[in-house]
């Protein structure tokens, strides 16, 4: 099943909340401090109100708001996503699609299940993911059979994947992160189980801000780009750029928090 649901995330977006409240809490003890970066030590999702496409020189270009409804966003492209309490989405319905895509989860944030159903309600299509903690496996049966493992860590990001097909093909890739395990910093890669680890991408932070770095002989483009995260580890701004010529930026506003506390 070809799933569109990370499609959903290319317009990523946010508002703070300035409440004494909600300050009291982000410079808490509980907060995480990497000297020029103070961040919520908990795994909470942000509202995603609007991304801005910007010039070289920051001046606007195009703005793409999304329209909330308690939990229901609609998108400028037409698109309709319903989260559940904890933000994630339980059903998307695109509008270039004849489709309907329902997510199960357990335990917060794991997903359980993806059902795809037909406009008048058949099943089309069906994706069921088997948990032992936080380690992830499936079949994806719409290719060739290949098997899917996928380790998080607690706050729900991929410390490894691997990937077996039926033909003995292999694809194994892993990620360190900064002490708060939210950052990464480096992404590595091999095609041999067990085999030497190529670097993939690398990420270097200076408080909030960071350069990803993609390794050209790996992608076989120099291609890189910038991006600021808020306190929610949200990012706010992202700036691309090819062979060190500018691409394009955006920027994006986020309701934070806009969901319930997942962990911890």
């Amino acid at each position: 099943m070809k799933r569109l649901l990370p499609l959903l995330f290319i317009l990523p977006l946010l508002i703070f909340v300035s409440c004494e409240e909600i300050k009291n809490l982000i410079f808490s003890e509980d907060s995480i401090d990497d000297s020029e970066y103070s961040s919520v030590n908990q795994w909470v999702k942000c509202k995603q109100l609007g991304v801005s496409s910007l010039s070289s020189d920051g001046q606007l270009l195009d703005e793409h708001p999304i329209n909330w409804n308690g939990n229901i966003a609609t998108y400028h492209n037409g698109d309709i996503a319903y989260f559940n309490e904890y933000g994630f989405i339980t059903r998307l319905i695109p509008s270039d699609s004849h489709a309907i895509y329902i997510t199960n989860y357990i335990d917060k944030w794991k997903e359980d299940y993806i059902l795809t159903l037909s406009m008048d309600g058949d099943t089309i299509g069906f994706e069921n993911f088997e948990w032992d903690g936080l380690t992830r496996t499936w079949i994806e049966i719409d290719d060739d059979g290949s098997t899917y493992t996928v380790v998080h860590n607690k706050f729900g990001k991929v410390l490894s994947s691997e990937r077996i097909w039926d033909d003995g093909s292999y694809y194994y890739r892993e990620f360190e992160y900064m002490d708060d395990q939210r950052r990464e910093l480096i992404a590595k890669s091999t095609l041999t189980p067990g085999g030497e680890l190529d670097t993939l991408t690398e990420w270097i932070w200076d408080g909030n801000q960071c350069r990803v770095i993609y390794n050209p002989e790996t992608f076989g483009v120099d291609y890189q780009y910038d991006i600021t995260l808020n306190e929610y580890f949200e990012i706010i701004s992202r700036t691309f750029y090819n062979r060190g010529d500018f691409v394009n930026s955006y920027s994006y506003e986020y309701e934070c928090p806009g969901f319930e506390q997942i962990y911890p």
